[in-house]
């Protein structure tokens, strides 16, 4: 079936959404290999669009709706040149915004640029998925109305946490109750790469730093955080192992690895290609990091993790995998910390980890498949619908 496909929630940055959109494709291309997918203009440069083979959408990102003046002053054959796509173009809708609805997620003029879209996107007879994601709290008022419409709208909202599907579920009208799913996270069906000439050490630690730790954490855990990483990268190479530093988002996050790479003198990845990032964490002994999914690569590969939480979606995680007291509070005693990075330093403690871990990983990965059997179930009868 000949169709666009816009996938919403994805970008270059941030190597967890570009994760995502890897997933994606793969799956996507797999039930309908003639999909053309795009992502809304202005998402990635050139460069990437075309490494990913992806089309431009004009679709407003923000509440200036600039994309629509710039629809309105195209005529089709420059538009078709330039191989734009309208908004009415769109025959269905992949979205994969991670954390979009809730109290700390995205501003609120963007939850309601998404919201109206989606709203749209419905009117237009294109289906809409919330594919797996963080949902709430909805606390605040605008939010949780704006939220409450965009759940509304959409045709299947599939939550990736219990708590996440218990707050979405209160959005919803009982009648809706049945559109809501939970599933795990689906990059932990990606197969990571490593990048050529890259050789892993038998004894590689990854650190993943994150900027939020120091931006949406109480006062105690920011000022804990840094002296937290700074920690573990020395007791790591104290007990011969070899540290390395991970980049995971490059705007918010490479100043802060550069920084501790320079100051703790250790190894910088910096890698464009999320899958070698994959591939490298699945090489490591064991990582310690802050990126949800850096975490997930690492885990879904049957790697243990020390990991840290600016979100109740990484409580959920951890529990996922079966290791929930891995995942430690920088503002704990350093004697508690030390404790539980001591059962990943040694072998045969963290040989048992890995074992629960990689037990966890291959039951997550079945409940990931079942779930792109519902998204389809789903998605292809209302997208052959909107296309005839």
């Amino acid at each position: 079936m000949a169709c666009n496909i816009l996938v919403n929630g994805v970008g270059p940055y941030n190597k967890g959404a570009e994760l995502m959109l890897c997933a994606i494709a793969e799956q996507l291309r797999r039930v309908l290999p003639q999909a053309r997918l795009c992502v809304p203009l202005g998402i990635g440069d050139h460069p990437w669009r075309a490494e990913h083979n992806l089309g431009s959408a004009l679709v407003p990102l923000d509440c200036t709706h600039r994309e629509w003046w710039v629809q309105r002053a195209l005529n089709d054959r420059i538009r078709n040149h330039l191989g734009l796509l309208r908004e009415r173009d769109v025959h269905g809708v992949l979205d994969a915004s991670g954390f979009h609805f809730g109290d700390n997620a995205a501003p609120l003029r963007y939850v309601w640029a998404v919201t109206r879209m989606i709203e749209r996107w419905r009117r237009n007879g294109a289906p809409v998925i919330l594919l797996p994601q963080a949902f709430g709290p909805f606390r605040r008022p605008a939010i949780r109305y704006a939220s409450r419409r965009a759940l509304h709208a959409a045709n299947l909202v599939i939550a990736r946490d219990n708590e996440s599907h218990a707050h979405a579920a209160a959005l919803l009208l009982d009648s809706e109750r049945a559109k809501l799913l939970l599933a795990p996270d689906f990059t932990n069906l990606l197969h990571g790469l490593l990048p050529p000439g890259f050789t892993p050490s038998p004894r590689m630690v990854g650190f993943i730093p994150n900027r939020k730790m120091l931006s949406q954490t109480a006062p105690a855990v920011r000022e804990a955080y840094l002296p937290l990483l700074r920690r573990c990268i020395r007791r790591a190479r104290d007990a011969a192992f070899e540290p390395l530093l991970i980049v995971h988002e490059t705007r918010m996050d490479r100043p802060l690895c550069e920084t501790l790479a320079r100051e703790e003198q250790t190894r910088l990845l910096d890698d464009p290609n999320p899958l070698h990032i994959k591939g490298v964490l699945g090489a490591c002994a064991f990582v310690v990091g802050s990126r949800f999914h850096g975490l997930i690569s690492a885990l879904s590969q049957g790697v243990p993790c020390l990991g840290t939480a600016w979100s109740h979606k990484y409580v959920h995680l951890f529990q996922e995998y079966g290791c929930p007291e891995l995942l430690a509070s920088p503002a704990a005693p350093a004697a508690q910390v030390d404790a539980l990075l001591d059962r990943l330093l040694d072998d045969a403690s963290r040989a048992r980890c890995a074992a629960i871990v990689a037990a966890r990983a291959q039951t997550l990965r079945a409940q990931s498949e079942a779930m792109w059997a519902d998204v389809w179930r789903v998605f292809l009868p209302a997208l052959e619908g909107a296309r005839s």
